[in-house]
């Protein structure tokens, strides 16, 4: 179908580490997703450190309220942001901000929906962001866009097709 076409999923790579058996009725371009599995992983980090130019040494500043892993992290005006994930068991919806001042993290809103390996765009304007596809119990085609001003999420159109490992731009102004 054209909708196959249009995803244009890359099959070949490595990382999905997926075999497609001959007889597999998906179009070669979706049978990783049929096949590929998230493998547990056994110890999720909770620690953040951070790279000091001036002294160009790794310094830990804080462990995060969740373990998780494949996030994504965000620097705004506000504040440093730490987004979504995968735990091990769950895909997270939290995201937490950190407070520079205690080199602690706390909870600051949620998500609608739990997603990891996801795309991230910073809206400069309003000091916010939107949240690309990604993946929970399988690929996802959902946006969010999340104010941080107003701690609300909304669902904005989706992408043409599901997408997770989205690169994104940053964006002056788009909503």
């Amino acid at each position: 179908s054209s909708r196959n076409q249009i995803c244009n999923w890359n099959s070949n790579s490595p990382k999905h580490g997926s075999t497609t058996p001959l007889t597999d009725p998906h179009p070669p371009s979706l049978q990783h997703l049929r096949n590929r599995r998230y493998r547990p992983i056994k110890q999720v980090p909770r620690t953040v450190t951070r790279y000091n130019k001036q002294t160009k040494r790794w310094s830990r500043i804080g462990d995060l309220c969740h373990e998780r892993a494949n996030h994504q992290s965000i620097s705004l005006k506000s504040g440093l942001y730490v987004i979504g994930g995968y735990n091990g068991q769950n895909w997270l919806k939290s995201i937490e901000r950190l407070d520079e001042s205690k080199d602690i993290f706390y909870h600051v809103m949620e998500l609608k929906e739990g997603r990891s390996n996801f795309g991230l765009i910073k809206c400069v304007e309003d000091n916010g962001f939107i949240v690309l596809g990604g993946r929970s119990y399988s690929e996802l085609d959902t946006c969010e866009y999340v104010s941080l001003k107003d701690r609300n999420c909304k669902n904005i159109s989706s992408l043409l097709c599901p997408q997770s490992d989205i690169s994104a731009l940053e964006v002056a102004d788009i909503i």
